[in-house]
C-alpha cells in the first residue's frame, strides 16, 4: 500500500510540474491531444487563405474530415468552404465558387484497414 501511495504522490508532483506549460501565451489552455497543425485557441479557424487538411476519417456510412482543427462532414461549411467530397487522405472543398483539393503530406496518411 505504501508503494502505490509514493507512486501516486510522484505522479502528482510530475502534474504539477506539466500543467503549466499546456497554457498558451496569451493564457488559454493547449489540447495536447489535437494535432500540431491544428488551428490554437485565440486563432480563427478559416483566417486568410491558409487551409490544413489535418486528418480523414472513414467509416461505413460516415466520412469526416478534419480542416483547421475543425471536424467537418461532406456538405458541411467552414467560414467562406464548404466540403464536397472526402477521398482517404485527402478532401475537396468550394471555396467562393473555386474548387480546392486539400492533401495530407504522404508521411501523414495511415490506413487502419
Amino acid at each position: 500500500m505504501n508503494r502505490i501511495s509514493n507512486i501516486a504522490g510522484l505522479m502528482l508532483l510530475a502534474l504539477t510540474w506539466v500543467q503549466p506549460a499546456m497554457a498558451t501565451t496569451d493564457g488559454e489552455r493547449f489540447d495536447p491531444t489535437r494535432p500540431y497543425t491544428a488551428t490554437h485557441p485565440g486563432t480563427s479557424a478559416n483566417s486568410g487563405t491558409d487551409w490544413q487538411l489535418n486528418a480523414t476519417h472513414i467509416a461505413p456510412g460516415k466520412r469526416t474530415v478534419v480542416i483547421n482543427g475543425v471536424t467537418l462532414t461532406e456538405g458541411g461549411r467552414l467560414g467562406a468552404a464548404r466540403v464536397l467530397a472526402i477521398e482517404h487522405g485527402e478532401a475537396l472543398i468550394d471555396l467562393n465558387g473555386k474548387t480546392r483539393m486539400l492533401r495530407l503530406q504522404p508521411g501523414e496518411v495511415k490506413k487502419n484497414r
